[in-house]
């Protein structure tokens, strides 16, 4: 039996809830905890774990996530524990040869990125600078809005960007960004959304603030046949700007699923007053 003893009121609501739910919480109120349980209550409740998919932004979170279930179960689960990116190249991987890859696709660096942007500007013989063309390529593919300074320079990222695909596809490589940008491809053939999201009955995110555009677009496509979809986040500790982090996606989210919402406000990591 769960021991859900040492919990306040509202993490073990948010542990229980069987609806579609939203945690909001700080630093330190123990969201991380909250989601752990959750998917340990889920598995008490007789959900099968192959049922159940965590997502997370770093290898190191998701060690850690698993570590912490095996220690409450007392052995590891076959749930799918991983990052957004890792799962999208399982994915991509089974099905290569539906979007013009051959298995296995390899990932390029970002030197490598670069290096390959730069030959193209020099062969296309375009005043950009490659680092902006780079970012306004990632933008593309994060569906991130970006603002140009004229027709001609949005005429030119659109070049290039077509020139770069092509480029990588031709060597069966992929960058970082791509993952999620031939993932959504990929779930937006209805043939094999539904192969991929039909078994996807929980989906657990953590730190909800983080997800970008494209990838909120691909929980959605994932969660279509989900019967719960639980995200844990602070949008005060929004890191991933960069990369296109939207917490309005947590807003949307809320109205999107009518998702309940728990607010987490009891520190556990300051326990004197500060002055």
């Amino acid at each position: 039996m769960l021991d859900l003893t040492s919990l306040n009121e509202r993490q073990k609501e948010a542990v229980l809830s069987k609806k579609h739910t939203l945690v909001v919480a700080s630093a330190g109120t123990g969201k991380t905890r909250v989601l752990t349980l959750h998917l340990c209550h889920l598995l008490e409740q007789k959900v099968n774990a192959k049922n159940i998919y965590a997502f997370t932004f770093t290898n190191k979170a998701a060690k850690e996530m698993t570590t912490r279930i095996a220690k409450i179960r007392g052995s590891f689960i076959d749930s799918t524990i991983s990052t957004f990116h890792s799962y999208y190249y399982s994915i991509i991987n089974t099905f290569a040869n539906h979007i013009g890859f051959d298995d296995p696709v390899a990932i390029i660096d970002e030197d490598e990125r670069l290096g390959i942007l730069k030959d193209i500007i020099k062969e296309l013989k375009i005043q950009i600078l490659d680092k902006n063309i780079k970012k306004r390529i990632s933008d593309i593919k994060n569906h991130t809005p970006y603002i140009v300074d004229s027709l001609k320079e949005q005429l030119q990222i659109l070049l290039v960007f077509k020139k770069y695909q092509e480029r990588l596809k031709k060597c069966n490589r992929m960058d970082f960004d791509d993952l999620q940008y031939y993932m959504l491809d990929l779930l937006q053939k209805k043939d094999f959304q539904e192969i991929v999201a039909e078994d996807i009955e929980y989906i657990l995110v953590d730190e909800a603030q983080d997800v970008n555009n494209i990838q909120f677009e691909i929980l959605l496509l994932l969660s279509k046949y989900a019967k719960q979809v639980f995200m844990v986040g602070d949008q005060d500790q929004c890191i991933y700007t960069f990369r296109g982090s939207n917490f309005e996606n947590m807003n949307y989210f809320v109205r999107h699923f009518k998702a309940k919402t728990i607010i987490l406000e009891e520190n556990y990591r300051s326990t004197e007053a500060i002055f």
